[in-house]
């Protein structure tokens, strides 16, 4: 994890006995509220922090918010970590034990081509003048 996630997982560390991230409860008991582990990751405590970062974004940008802004999944989270690590030239390999999957057929779900990526590749092919290849393309007329 990064320096900036590792500091926020540090912080969390130790208000639980047992879990990291957790979510504030019930009553106030001495002015702190119990720290229940998270169970899922839709609640309350995302769907408000969801809220208010929509609410900050059209504040600080004078807009609305889009609408896969307002609508985040934490499981968005994870494809962009597979998007941005495949945009960083990381191998196959290495995406798929960091994104923790058993096979590279799931991998190449979270990390297809960039549209860029993709642009260079035809491009490359004018660069080179395929026409001077050893590829050979044979058309044959099929009468009906």
């Amino acid at each position: 994890m990064n320096a900036a996630a590792s500091s926020i997982v540090g912080s969390q560390r130790g208000k639980h006995p047992s879990r990291v991230f957790t979510c504030p409860h019930g009553n106030t008991k001495n002015g702190l509220k119990k720290l229940d582990p998270l169970k899922k990751s839709i609640n309350p405590a995302w769907l408000g922090a969801r809220k208010r970062a929509a609410d900050t974004y059209g504040r600080e940008m004078q807009d609305t918010a889009p609408w896969g802004f307002r609508n985040l999944r934490v499981h968005d989270f994870r494809h962009t970590f597979g998007r941005r690590l495949r945009a960083a030239g990381v191998n196959k390999e290495t995406l798929s034990a960091l994104l923790g999957h058993k096979t590279g057929d799931i991998t190449t779900h979270y990390s297809q081509a960039e549209i860029q990526e993709l642009i260079d590749a035809v491009a490359r092919l004018a660069e080179n003048n395929s026409r001077k290849t050893h590829a050979l393309t044979l058309l044959r007329a099929v009468s009906g």
